[in-house]
């Protein structure tokens, strides 16, 4: 039944899958993949079993299956994946994280850390398939959160606390500027393709799905997700507030796991917009575009030249709270510039 199942998924490839298979067949990337790969009672789309790495071409249909996920990692398989869209327009970035993982997968696999498949096709969940050693879901989640940390300094990202079975990603200051700098490419949303291929490296390091909060429409709740996870609170100007880093912070993405993770308890903190009575920020627009936050009114100023676009947005250099960790000028400036081109709807 499976044999019969994965020759009809290989004769009825959707495009993505076709444009990721014209890459990864005939060692396209240095390692042998197979397409529609029979394990347990699944059928991965492409699989390398050297590394017991699993590639995925989502549509949408297995992104939501932490199930599926769980089982295949019970058995020794890291799952990556990627989007349809990012397939068909950032292949570039789709091949070089999957070279990355293979070369981490690889080494998993000579350390002993799990063994080689003994069969092509196990129709039932069975202990000789385990992986040597714990996995996080066999620890409970234990540890996850402080490695993904330890990885995560590496590109002056930190992990912003966490919801569940997902950890929330994101910036504090100009710490990871330097490192976007020095892998930046000249295409469109420079920042957001670095933080996709960046998370989702780290997520396949982990077995886990990266998100994104500019996926969408429907988008996913990020700042739902902020305010339960850390003392954020929403300011006069719209955008979430820190009592440490005030309104220089970001949230890139995250890392959803198939199984809840221990996870650092939410830091207690008042809003401290509720004790400003001043409000400094408000205050600083120089077009009053604050409380409630006016976009067009701010891109208007912007696009006339005006002081916000070289320095950063006044109200938040204005705000006392987390002024060492004002972004430096060339990472305000970006922002701003990349404000004013936007399409807004």
């Amino acid at each position: 039944m499976f044999s019969s199942k994965a020759r009809h998924l290989r004769r009825s490839q959707t495009e993505a899958e076709k444009r990721l298979w014209s890459v990864l067949r005939n060692r396209g990337l240095g390692a042998k993949f197979r397409r529609q790969y029979p394990v347990d009672h699944y059928i991965l789309d492409f699989a390398c079993i050297e590394a017991r790495l699993a590639v995925e071409a989502d549509g949408g249909q297995h992104m939501d299956d932490s199930v599926r996920d769980a089982v295949l990692a019970t058995q020794g398989w890291r799952v990556l994946r990627f989007r349809n869209e990012d397939i068909l327009h950032h292949l570039d970035g789709v091949c070089e994280a999957i070279v990355v993982s293979l070369s981490r997968e690889r080494e998993r696999v000579a350390e002993g850390r799990v063994r080689e498949p003994e069969t092509r096709c196990s129709l039932a969940s069975s202990p000789s398939h385990a992986p040597h050693g714990p996995t996080p879901l066999a620890l409970g989640g234990r540890g996850v959160y402080e490695a993904v940390q330890e990885v995560l300094t590496q590109y002056g990202l930190i992990a912003r606390g966490g919801v569940g079975a997902t950890i929330l990603i994101g910036t504090a200051g100009s710490a990871f500027w330097p490192h976007f700098q020095a892998a930046r490419r000249d295409e469109v949303d420079p920042l957001d393709n670095w933080s996709r291929r960046v998370i989702g490296e780290v997520a396949a390091r982990f077995g886990a799905r990266p998100l994104f909060p500019q996926d969408g429409p429907p988008f996913l709740p990020f700042q739902r997700w902020a305010m339960a996870a850390g003392p954020v609170y929403p300011s006069p100007m719209g955008v979430l507030v820190h009592p440490e880093y005030g309104l220089w912070h970001s949230y890139r993405g995250a890392l959803e796991f198939p199984a809840p993770i221990d996870l650092p308890a939410r830091a207690d903190a008042a809003n401290p917009c509720e004790s400003c009575a001043d409000k400094p920020c408000v205050a600083a627009c120089p077009v009053g575009a604050a409380a409630p936050y006016d976009v067009p009114r701010c891109k208007a100023h912007l696009e006339a030249g005006g002081r916000c676009r070289a320095i950063g947005c006044l109200p938040r250099h204005a705000c006392p709270l987390g002024q060492g960790h004002a972004y430096i000028p060339d990472h305000a400036a970006f922002h701003m510039e990349a404000f004013v081109t936007a399409r807004w709807r």
